[in-house]
């Protein structure tokens, strides 16, 4: 039973009248008890009612017993006719009861197909319950999903753009009583550092927008990012007359404030601090006001520029590597190549031994550059220069049969090769 599909397993259990959930692997070792109780139920059943029947025997023995009877001899017929006769009311009965037993079991059947039946319909009709309120539910999570992102863009907005500019603070400045020049009451001087905040709070935002600009290569008036004193007043003046004549005692506070406010007071020589308001030329804001559209764009920009850095040193690297292994090989090759040229040096100074041996040749040594030019085309002398040169030092360092001499050849002083292994060494290897 444990081999059943879980397909198998729901025909099986809605068979038997029950309407199965979803079949997981945690359900499906419930499932399968459930089903072998069904079972035994259902066998249990049949016998209780075959049980409560008139008739115990099996039919299909009296059946047996008569075909054997009608198969036998007449001589045998004739022996057991009186046997059969006193069988004969037996046998009624056993088909009475046989008749009986089947009546029952045909009336469980139809009982329990009834009972399945209205099982089953129960089972399809809470299965279309269940399809149905799944259905709800996924819409109601849909349009509850579809709500959240509706606020969530919202909220995002308001984050971002803002539901609306603030009130202009500049008209507060002409609240201020006229009583109040020159007096040194706390409401005074609250009023007095109201104002000076509302002033940096302009001045704040006008120099922040003109580095804005500036970073982000929007056409304006100001040349650079550092706005001079007079055009500063220019545009303190434009939101409220009184700010000019106030800009100096919140410049003043600026400078003796040791909390970094956002705006940056630059002297003559931009290098130094500035000491005193004096020697003040300009003021620009150290947190530059950007746009979302300019911000993209610098993240791109910096994206883009720190990838081709990557890139760059990735090529270097991998150029470096290619290199590297380009070098090995031709090391390689030529190491091969270089003992190559030291077998056929060993072979052309051990072969001219052997002819001189035999009386071949005048002299019993080679001069180097005469093997150099008998083993090396001319085409190729100038590109193995160097594996020639590692050969004849290998030979000279590396190769005990051979002794590099210095004998006068034809007049001229020559490096020879002499092979001193005795000919019948040299035969025998």
């Amino acid at each position: 039973m444990a081999s059943l599909s879980d397909e198998e397993l729901r025909r099986g259990l809605r068979a038997l009248g029950f309407c199965p959930g979803p079949i997981s692997d945690s359900t499906r070792k419930l499932y399968l008890n459930k089903l072998r109780k069904l079972r035994a139920t259902d066998r249990n059943r049949v016998q209780l009612l075959r049980s409560q029947g008139p008739g115990n025997k099996h039919p299909p023995q009296a059946s047996l017993q008569r075909h054997r009877h009608d198969s036998a001899s007449p001589r045998h017929r004739t022996a057991s006719f009186q046997r059969d006769s006193e069988e004969s009311d037996e046998e009624d009965d056993d088909e009475y009861g046989y008749r009986e037993e089947t009546r029952y079991r045909q009336l469980a059947d139809s009982g329990s197909s009834l009972k399945k039946g209205d099982a089953q319909r129960r089972c399809d009709s809470t299965a279309r319950w269940n399809r149905f309120v799944e259905r709800q539910l996924s819409r109601a999570l849909l349009a509850c999903t579809v709500a959240l992102s509706v606020v969530l863009l919202w909220l995002v907005y308001v984050k971002t753009v803002g539901l609306g500019q603030p009130a202009e603070p500049g008209s507060n400045i002409l609240l201020l009583p006229m009583d109040c020049k020159g007096k040194s009451d706390t409401y005074c001087r609250a009023e007095e550092k109201r104002m000076e905040l509302q002033l940096l709070s302009e001045l704040y935002s006008f120099l922040a927008k003109v580095a804005g600009d500036f970073e982000c290569g929007n056409p304006s008036q100001f040349k650079s990012r550092c706005v001079s004193i007079p055009e500063v007043e220019s545009y303190l003046a434009t939101i409220n007359k009184g700010y000019p004549s106030r800009l100096a005692e919140a410049l003043q506070w600026i400078h003796q404030s040791d909390t970094d406010l956002g705006i940056w007071l630059v002297g003559k020589d931009p290098q130094r601090a500035l000491v005193s308001l004096q020697g003040l030329s300009c003021v620009q804001s150290t947190s530059p006001a950007l746009s979302l559209g300019c911000r993209l764009r610098l993240a791109v920009h910096a994206a883009i520029l720190k990838s081709l850095i990557f890139i760059l040193a990735l090529a270097v690297m991998w150029g470096v590597l290619v290199l590297l292994r380009y070098r090995w090989r031709r090391l390689q090759e030529e190491e091969q190549a270089m003992y190559e040229l030291v077998r056929r040096i060993i072979a052309a100074v051990r072969e001219h031994y052997k002819d001189w041996d035999q009386g071949l040749e005048p002299i019993p040594y080679l001069p180097i550059p005469h093997v150099r030019d008998a083993l090396l085309p001319p085409q190729n002398r100038r590109r193995m220069r160097c594996v020639w040169d590692k050969a004849v030092e290998f030979v000279a360092s590396q190769e005990s049969r051979i002794r590099t001499e210095s004998h006068r050849v034809a007049g001229e002083d020559f490096l020879v090769w002499r092979w001193t292994q005795p000919a019948e060494l040299s035969d025998s290897s």
